[in-house]
């Protein structure tokens, strides 16, 4: 099972970088990450995202509906009554494993996930009594625009096989454990469409380089919305409310899947951890990797006291970044964070209230 884009025809437009680690197989950039952020909040221009992994829950013969049912029994959110949904698979003790965009269409559920969740999807997933679980990811690219569907989305039966984030709040979602209000997020649009991958060359061509954006453009812009990833913040210890993930994809009224019991236990205690939103200083002129340690001084002394999940040069913020620190640190505190040697200050605002 591979998500992996192959020969991708996005990567053969002019001026494309490809990316690295998780976003490895398709392009970071362009030539021009911070004008490729105006192209996809004012353009409607679109991201590769063809090394996802895409997955269809058929029901075996005899069986129809038992991908539906698997996934309501396994997740967090409401599959049944959803055409697309955000799913979270948890862990006994509460934390996230998995995060699953999910859309159906009609018959039978299909996801998207990171290409680095296959092999546990499949041993999670594959081998359920009644469930066949498919690898489309050869058959199927992912494209992501903030703008309607794309013509070339492949449907079934009709039904158009788009994902359509809910990002920041579904109508039947969970608890918030947002500070501001409003969510900067409000007007976010996010889909995900599934394209056949004969189609993508077409699709390359009919937008060219004007009408593209990298992965790096949508980072900056999901780290300026506190929107959190998978790959990047999600380490298998945290909670959905220690990255204010509840409000999208943990409804107030299920119950019964694995994890929810500890997650409910959970919300009559402080959270260990919180998800803030770094403003860094840029006259050093380096960005963050993942996992850079986030410091405080306390007496003279360096107190670790979180890590940076993603780093981004957004074109109107500057530099940013999400970062996981410990509940207790003080919301004004001024922190600092180390990269390449170099110490970085950054004021920190308040996603996940302390």
């Amino acid at each position: 099972m591979t998500g992996a884009a192959g020969d991708d025809p996005f990567s053969r437009l002019p001026g494309a970088v490809l990316g690295a680690g998780w976003d490895e197989g398709v392009p970071a950039h362009y030539g021009n990450p911070l004008g490729e952020q105006r192209r996809l909040t004012e353009r409607g221009a679109i991201v590769d995202l063809s090394h996802r992994v895409v997955l269809r829950l058929a029901g075996a013969p005899g069986s129809a509906g038992a991908g539906r049912l698997l996934l309501e029994r396994l997740g967090t959110a409401d599959i049944v009554r959803a055409s697309s949904a955000e799913t979270l698979l948890l862990d006994p003790s509460g934390a996230v494993r998995h995060a699953l965009h999910v859309i159906d269409d009609g018959r039978a559920p299909w996801i998207i996930a990171e290409a680095s969740q296959a092999g546990d999807l499949e041993r999670r997933l594959g081998g359920e009594p009644g469930v066949a679980l498919e690898d489309r990811s050869a058959d199927f690219g992912v494209i992501g625009t903030f703008t309607a569907e794309l013509p070339e989305t492949a449907s079934v039966d009709g039904v158009p096989l788009v994902w359509h984030d809910p990002w920041p709040s579904a109508g039947a979602g969970g608890p918030r454990y947002a500070a501001a209000e409003p969510h900067p997020a409000q007007g976010w649009s996010w889909h995900e469409s599934l394209v056949p991958r004969e189609s993508l060359a077409a699709l390359a061509g009919r937008v060219g380089a004007p009408g593209v954006a990298g992965a790096l453009a949508f980072d900056a812009l999901r780290v300026e919305a506190w929107r959190p990833r998978q790959v990047t913040e999600v380490d298998g210890t945290l909670t959905p409310r220690e990255l204010d993930w509840a409000r999208t994809a943990v409804p107030r009224d299920k119950v019964g899947y694995p994890g929810a019991r500890a997650l409910r236990a959970a919300e009559a205690r402080p959270a260990g951890r919180r998800l803030v939103m770094l403003y860094l200083d840029g006259s050093e002129s380096v960005l963050p990797r993942h996992g850079a340690p986030v410091w405080l001084e306390v007496g003279g002394e360096r107190l670790v006291v979180g890590a940076v999940t993603t780093g981004a040069m957004h074109h109107e913020l500057g530099p940013v970044a999400l970062a996981v620190v410990e509940r207790e640190v003080p919301v004004r505190a001024p922190l600092n964070v180390d990269e390449a040697e170099t110490v970085v200050p950054a004021l920190q605002e308040q996603i996940v209230a302390a």
